[in-house]
């Protein structure tokens, strides 16, 4: 019996209104496609998401290799397969329109990752108020031992105006982690 008729086979014993979902395991993964293997049988080219629509607004969740899966067919054949869901997966990626998220071991990926790691707020305002502090203190010693330079004295020159630092100063409320 060929490939396809054991695939057929296969999927009888799981067809349901002319749909067939059945258990299988990743063998391994290409692209946008994978191989599964289920009642031993080695299944090429089944696809990670339903539709073979290419468009850049996408979810695509890749499933580990040797990972259980669930594969199924809207059409009932062989031509149409598509992972419903993993039990574990390598990586998640979402596009909607300029915006990217990846998410993987090595962590999260927003936008390609051009502008580096997220700011730790909380280190990052910690170290604005030492700097507004040494700023206060050397304003006060300014003011209270004046240094003349051009005929003026320096305290009436330096005039601070940076405001005490606070968390939303700083926070892009919309990316967290």
């Amino acid at each position: 019996m060929d490939k396809y008729r054991q695939i057929s086979e296969l999927m009888k014993g799981f067809q349901q209104n002319g749909q067939a979902f059945f258990p299988a395991t990743v063998e391994s993964v290409e692209g946008n496609t994978c191989t599964v293997v289920a009642d031993g049988l080695s299944i090429s080219d089944v696809r990670l998401k339903p539709t073979t629509e290419d468009t850049d607004n996408a979810f695509l969740m890749t499933p580990e290799i040797a990972s259980d899966v669930l594969v199924g067919s809207i059409s009932g054949d062989y031509s149409n397969l598509f992972i419903v869901y993993a039990n574990s997966y390598s990586d998640i990626r979402l596009n909607v329109d300029e915006i990217s998220f990846k998410l993987d071991k090595n962590g999260i990926i927003i936008n390609d990752g051009e502008n580096g790691g997220s700011v730790k707020i909380k280190e990052l305002v910690e170290w604005m108020k030492k700097v507004y502090n040494d700023l206060q203190a050397l304003k006060n010693q300014l003011q209270s031992h004046p240094v003349s330079g051009n005929g003026a004295p320096l305290a009436l020159i330096f005039n601070s105006s940076t405001p005490n630092p606070n968390q939303s100063t700083f926070e892009d409320e919309k990316v967290k982690h």
